[in-house]
């Protein structure tokens, strides 16, 4: 497999190399339906989120990213470095007001 990138470290990544995805593909309708109920939540999630970073400062985005990821690995607590959280922003430095010390629900290790 190439390369992959891992948004939060410390936590489980599943894969699996492309020859038994296609082999299971074809083999029925099951992963296809799956696979395209996948793709439709993803397209609208991608549409929402544009729609918040057109609308929202990088505060409100900010709170938005971090809640996501918060669902995403299932803990309250994940390291996160404030570069990274930047690059996930597309600002400079996150702002201060993310920092834990300021936003009491916001727990992650920055």
């Amino acid at each position: 497999m190439g390369p992959t990138f891992q948004q939060v470290a410390d936590g489980p990544v599943l894969a699996l190399a492309v020859a038994p995805f296609v082999r299971e593909a074809a083999a029925g309708e099951a992963l296809a339906r799956v696979m395209a109920r996948y793709a439709q939540a993803s397209l609208l999630q991608a549409m929402q989120s544009s729609a918040c970073n057109a609308r929202h400062d990088v505060r409100q985005r900010g709170c938005r990213w971090l809640l996501q990821v918060h669902d995403r690995v299932e803990a309250d607590d994940f390291p996160l470095k404030h570069q990274f959280l930047a690059v996930m922003l597309g600002v400079r430095r996150p702002p201060q007001s993310l920092h834990p010390a300021r936003t009491p629900a916001v727990r992650a290790r920055v």
